[in-house]
């Protein structure tokens, strides 16, 4: 089993995304902020599960965003090395 995350909106009870990549899950965060305001990350939750199914909550509300951003850093770092 690969690592997947899970982004929720807990104020509707909704999962709004699920992805297997770190750096889309990352994207997807950055475009519900862009379309929707940041006023809507008082809602979110974002969920890691990992390799033996275990689920775990990474990080609520606006440190939801900046889990993203630490994302989009490093990713952005990266490929400018290689």
């Amino acid at each position: 089993m690969t690592r997947s995350y899970e982004l929720w909106d807990v104020a509707i009870g909704k999962r709004l995304a699920r992805s297997e990549d770190r750096a889309e899950m990352a994207s997807i965060i950055h475009t519900l902020v862009r379309r929707h305001a940041s006023a809507m990350l008082d809602d979110l939750e974002l969920y890691t599960e990992d390799e033996s199914g275990e689920t775990v909550k990474t990080s609520t509300g606006r440190d939801v965003l900046k889990w993203a951003d630490g994302v989009s850093t490093r990713a952005t770092a990266a490929a400018a090395t290689a």
